[in-house]
């Protein structure tokens, strides 16, 4: 990809940055009241605080020790990670809120912690609304209306504040990725889920040695990487639940977190946001990742994204939530939207340059609906609320979103996890090969590839195990469900000769060889079934 497509490409597919990002700063429509952080959704119970986070992840390097012309990296090489904050909080009586304005400010730090001085800052504010300006295509009779609304949606008052202590908690993380590129400016999201009892983490969405993505492959492996390390980060706070853990993605970042959490169990819950797991070039990538494959995937999942139909940015596949057997799953497609709209940062702010009143509001009960469904999600999810539970599970219209807006749901029940091979392994010596091959069976019958764990050398080892201890039945045992899954091989019949011989059976230890010849008649395995039958019948 060249610099120039690049550079679109970041403004067109970032989420919360470029376009997004823009969105996310154009404007004021409609005032937010006390107590909101999106019009007319009251925020939760508790108060937000806002606070940055620099580190290095040092197991990994950022810069190469030089660059193609011979010259050293200067400063630290490891991976610089900035990890934006908010939580439930208790500031203090005569707090000021922080203001938008310095959400946009830290993008100027994302990969250089030096100290900024507020000249740099203030310029780099200028320079994102020149862009503003450009990529929304402004008229000049309107450069000097929007450019107002900008400056004072800029010097507005957000909902957190920063550095606030910390209410005690523990609450459940949210470890949030923006799009291609993106910065994490979803702010109105991140305000409204700390209001109601999570702490939200956003990093930028990175390439693997470039503040923007050098490879869009290996990005989705770097990205989940972040994402981790992020949650080793929140480790060190004792106000997270790290045992809790949701994940949140918007356009890209709506596919490497899926990647983060089929990887990490300890992520019980994911949102995608228009996700990039919806689009079918975009899922081509991450079916490329070694080990990777959707039916793994465990965490319950809240899928929003464009109808199809209505689709512009992307085409859509479905194949991602088609392929969940074992999560729980829901699904909105959304009529009227497309792409940067479920940027909630950008869609609050862009409003301010629409001048037809029945869009801004309409858009405005989209944002609304998004951020609902993924708090109603995660507190039915990570908390187990049984509110929310039912708020899930019924239809769109009952929980107050306008007829139409929503074009189509859908909603599955996970099914019960298959044993992996050390889970069969397990039930086999707890409970005999009897309930093992029962419970794998029952799971075989929802996902028929899992007969190739029967192929694998798994059953040999328990005959063997059971074998060498004496137990002679319940080795037998798992010869004959081990012939029964693999009729056509030899092994299992090998195995049961072997216990009939120890136990003096001659008879049924020649049928065992007589039955090796049927399936074998010709090489070396039925030459080793003859001389054992020659011997058996010299007795």
């Amino acid at each position: 990809m060249s610099i120039q497509a690049r550079s679109i490409s970041r403004l067109a597919f970032q989420g919360s940055a470029g376009l997004l990002l823009i969105g996310a700063v154009l404007g004021n429509a409609g005032a937010l009241s006390s107590g909101e952080t999106w019009p007319g959704l009251k925020s939760g119970p508790y108060s937000v605080g806002f606070r940055l986070i620099q580190t290095y992840d040092h197991s990994r390097t950022f810069k190469r020790k030089a660059d193609y012309f011979g010259k050293a990296a200067e400063g630290e090489r490891s991976r610089p990670l900035q990890i934006s904050i908010w939580y439930p909080a208790k500031p203090a009586r005569d707090a000021e809120p922080l203001k938008v304005e310095e959400y946009y400010q830290s993008r100027a730090t994302e990969t250089d912690f030096r100290s900024v001085s507020p000249e740099r800052l203030k310029n780099s504010v200028s320079e994102l609304l020149e862009l503003m300006m450009m990529e929304w295509r402004i008229p000049p009779q309107r450069r000097a209306e929007v450019k107002a609304k900008l400056d004072a949606i800029l010097a507005g008052p957000a909902a957190a504040f920063k550095d606030a202590p910390p209410e005690l908690g523990p609450f459940p993380l949210i470890i949030h990725l923006p799009g291609y590129n993106g910065s994490p400016t979803d702010y109105p999201l991140f305000e409204y889920l700390a209001s109601r009892g999570y702490v939200v983490a956003a990093i930028p969405n990175m390439g693997a040695e470039n503040r923007e993505i050098d490879d869009e492959r290996l990005s989705l492996d770097i990205q989940a990487r972040d994402m981790d390390f992020v949650l080793a980060t929140m480790k060190e706070y004792p106000f997270v639940d790290v045992e809790n853990v949701g994940a949140s993605g918007m356009s890209w970042g709506g596919m490497s977190n899926v990647l983060f959490a089929e990887r990490n169990s300890r992520v019980a819950a994911v949102v995608t946001l228009d996700g990039a797991i919806t689009m079918p070039k975009e899922l081509d990538l991450i079916e490329s990742q070694p080990g990777y494959a959707h039916k793994k995937f465990r965490a319950a999942y809240l899928q929003l994204m464009t109808a199809p139909e209505e689709a512009k940015f992307r085409p859509k596949d479905t194949r991602f939530y088609d392929g969940l057997k074992y999560a729980d799953a829901w699904m909105l497609q959304f009529s009227g939207t497309d792409h940067e709209e479920f940027a909630v940062g950008g869609l609050r702010l862009r409003n301010a340059t629409e001048t037809d009143p029945a869009r801004v509001a309409y858009f405005d009960e989209v944002a609304r609906t998004i951020l609902r469904y993924a708090a109603e999600f995660f507190d039915a999810a990570l908390k187990g609320k049984p509110e929310a539970k039912a708020f899930l599970g019924r239809g769109p219209e009952e929980n107050g979103v306008r007829k139409g807006q929503v074009r189509r749901t859908a909603s599955k029940a996970a099914h019960p996890a298959p044993p992996s091979e050390d889970d069969f392994a397990r039930l086999v010596r707890a409970k005999g090969i009897a309930a093992a091959a029962k419970a794998f069976e029952e799971a075989e019958a929802v996902d028929p590839e899992l007969s190739a764990l029967m192929a694998s050398p798994l059953l040999g080892p328990l005959f063997m195990e059971a074998f060498d201890a004496g137990k002679n039945e319940e080795a037998l045992e798992i010869c004959r469900y081990w012939a029964k899954r693999i009729p056509k091989e030899p092994g299992p019949w090998f195995s049961m000769a072997r216990i009939h011989r120890k136990t003096g059976n001659t008879a049924e230890a020649i049928r065992c060889y007589e039955k090796i010849l049927e399936l074998v008649p010709e090489g070396r395995t039925a030459e080793s079934a003859r001389k054992a039958l020659e011997e058996l019948r010299k007795k």
